[in-house]
């Protein structure tokens, strides 16, 4: 990826990977003939999914056992939901409109995810403390979580969405990750103690989690569906409206974030009710399906990448739903004994810290190139 556009003597990917895909209906692009100047919206929720990713990747390193990695990840990510908090504090922006649910999905993921990697890393040096900072991440990211989705369904089912795009899947998914996060605190809970008030809040957070997880599953495959039949269906080889513009590439990522978080949220259901081999099989059934997934996204994304695509915050559309597959396949590999799982979850793992190395230096090329702009206006007396 860069700011700007490279030449178009790039080859993307192997001629004949993207004539096989082609002849599939994935898509290809035009090649960009212009440079593109970067989109840096204010801080704010639009970059939330940098917090999403940047959490995620720091649960996912203390899993593997990179804990010096998994702390410094964590930091950024505290240092992250502050500058996006005072950024919307100062800024304002966006509103909190049902057009823009979209921004704010990412936000409620980017809060469960950080009391998910808080309670994973510190559980050692806080013990019992960071579980309820996990819960109220939960009951605050959920709750977020919950309005956004069934705002955005509504615009999904009025036609008032706009055109098709993989980003109408973020309030959907929403409650899926929220119903994960509350599964691992119903674990805690339960390993507390056995009491009558522990019974009655674990079957609560249970029912309550399947309930979330159920909302995501009947609704989001739906919506995916529409939306790549919209871009890679028929039609879209004849409309040029029906092809994904490079820039919104980063987004067909997205469907693999359900994928993998419906494949983790599976074990952890399986090993509160005893139905392990249940989750298990539903994790391989998710493999399969993710495979076609995973193709498409790499083919689209990185062909439109490597021939030129301005930065924005779409860019971090790749890291958490590689991170949530990258999380599944682990828990798999625990429900199911097989060690080889976990190999190709740290396979995961490192296409993870590309794609947050690669969004996290797109980033910092663009803001300091604005910066350099602004002051070369200020010396040459211009305004701006």
């Amino acid at each position: 990826m860069g700011v700007s556009t490279p030449s178009s003597r790039i080859s993307a990917l192997p001629s004949s990977l993207v004539s096989t895909l082609h002849s599939l209906g994935v898509p290809g692009y035009v090649k960009n003939r212009r440079r593109y100047t970067a989109v840096l919206p204010p801080a704010g929720p639009a970059w939330a999914g940098s917090l999403m990713g940047t959490a995620l990747t720091a649960a996912l390193l203390e899993l593997h056992g990179f804990v010096a990695g998994a702390r410094a990840m964590l930091l950024i990510a505290g240092v992250v939901t502050a500058i996006i908090t005072i950024g919307w504090l100062v800024y304002r922006s966006p509103k909190f409109t049902p057009v823009v649910m979209p921004a704010w999905a990412m936000v409620s993921l980017g809060v469960v995810s950080l009391g998910s990697a808080s309670s994973t890393i510190l559980v050692g040096s806080l013990g019992d403390a960071v579980w309820w900072f996990h819960f109220w991440c939960c009951v605050i990211g959920g709750a977020l979580g919950l309005v956004t989705c069934v705002v955005y369904l509504r615009q999904l089912i009025t036609g008032r969405a706009g055109t098709p795009t993989f980003s109408w899947g973020l309030p959907l998914v929403t409650p899926m990750v929220t119903a994960t996060a509350g599964m691992r605190f119903h674990d805690w809970l339960a390993s507390t103690g056995a009491d009558g008030a522990h019974g009655v809040w674990t079957t609560l957070i249970l029912l309550l989690s399947m309930g979330a997880f159920l909302l995501t599953l009947l609704t989001a495959p739906v919506v995916f569906t529409r939306v790549y039949a919209y871009y890679l269906g028929p039609r879209s080889r004849r409309a040029s409206q029906h092809r994904l513009e490079p820039m919104a590439a980063p987004t067909i990522w997205i469907p693999l974030g359900i994928v993998g978080q419906s494949m983790a949220c599976a074990q952890l259901f399986g090993a509160a009710t005893g139905w392990v081999r249940t989750g298990v099989v539903y994790g391989f059934i998710m493999c399969v399906v993710a495979i076609p997934v995973v193709l498409t996204a790499v083919v689209v994304h990185y062909q439109a990448a490597l021939r030129g695509i301005s930065y924005s915050p779409t860019w971090w559309a790749s890291t958490f739903p590689v991170g949530a597959l990258c999380l599944g396949v682990h828990w798999l590999s625990d429900s199911s004994g097989l060690a080889w799982l976990d190999q190709i979850s740290v396979f995961l793992l490192v296409i993870l810290l590309f794609h947050a190395g690669v969004a996290t230096l797109g980033g910092t090329m663009a803001i300091i190139a604005r910066m350099v702009r602004r002051v070369h206006a200020v010396a040459s007396g211009r305004r701006r």
